[in-house]
């Protein structure tokens, strides 16, 4: 997390905190007249916030969050006749992009003889490769095309992860006094990264005669956890004083184990035949 103090005035970074699309594709076909067949999966999150710094201290903070996640699986239909329930079991290999930053930048004009700015950033990123499996349980309400579900996914990712920090910090003193740093880190460990999916919700089904097939419509509560082991962490900072008048300031840029919880609504529709 990056952050900047200018003359007592401290400024903090920001996270990627906010509701975000989140498309998820996915494609499979049946293995003749088994219960079995293949799939693939792709998942995206894109996020970003930014604020703005508007006095005494001026400047703004960001913070962005991207995930890729591709899944390709072999997976079987099966039927639970003690709770009325179909379900579908899934397992295979999983691909993972993850990457976060934070920045700050900003600056004071304490009076027209002063100037001090700061800034510092920081960033990791995960990539790596692994094991993915998943189930979902299906009952229906009644007679009706209506039916409530839920489902569970865990994932095992080996991979590296990065990190990255920056940080500068500057201060003047017109006409004759000037002082600043700059300094910067980078750090990289292989990880593992533990994934834990869960849905739960409601789904109605509609046959079609025509293709011989079910269309279907998903509404969920999602949650999702992801954290990774790594010990990988990247720190800069970096001080400036001048004066008189005294003016100090301070910067630090960091960004280190990768870690975060998502929840939302997930909105599904698709064929089965």
């Amino acid at each position: 997390m990056s952050s900047a103090t200018l003359n007592g005035e401290s400024v903090g970074g920001t996270k990627a905190n906010g509701f975000y699309a989140a498309p998820r594709i996915w494609a499979g076909a049946g293995i003749g007249d088994s219960p079995f067949f293949g799939q693939l999966r792709y998942w995206q999150l894109n996020g970003s916030q930014s604020n703005t710094l508007t006095g005494p201290t001026f400047g703004s903070t960001s913070g962005t969050l991207d995930a890729y996640v591709f899944d390709f699986e072999l997976g079987s239909r099966f039927t639970l006749d003690c709770c009325d329930a179909t379900g579908l079991f899934t397992f295979g290999g999983r691909y993972v992009n993850w990457q976060q930053s934070s920045t700050v930048g900003s600056y004071q004009l304490p009076d027209p003889s002063q100037m001090l700015s700061a800034t510092a950033s920081g960033a990791s990123q995960f990539d790596g490769t692994g094991l993915t499996f998943g189930y979902l349980l299906d009952h229906q309400i009644g007679c009706s095309n209506w039916s409530v579900f839920g489902s569970n996914r865990y994932s095992w990712i080996w991979g590296n992860q990065s990190s990255a920090a920056m940080s500068s910090a500057t201060s003047i003193t017109s006409p004759i006094a000037l002082a600043a740093s700059a300094n910067g880190a980078t750090a990289s460990a292989d990880s593992t990264l533990f994934i834990a999916e869960f849905q739960l919700g409601t789904q109605w089904k509609r046959e079609l005669k025509c293709i011989n097939g079910d269309a279907f419509l998903r509404l969920a509560f999602e949650y999702q956890y992801w954290n990774t082991n790594s010990d990988s962490q990247a720190v800069a900072g970096s001080f400036a004083s001048s004066g008189p008048p005294p003016a100090d300031v301070t910067a630090a840029g960091g960004n280190g184990p990768l870690g975060m919880s998502l929840y939302g609504l997930a909105v599904s529709t698709g064929v089965n035949w």
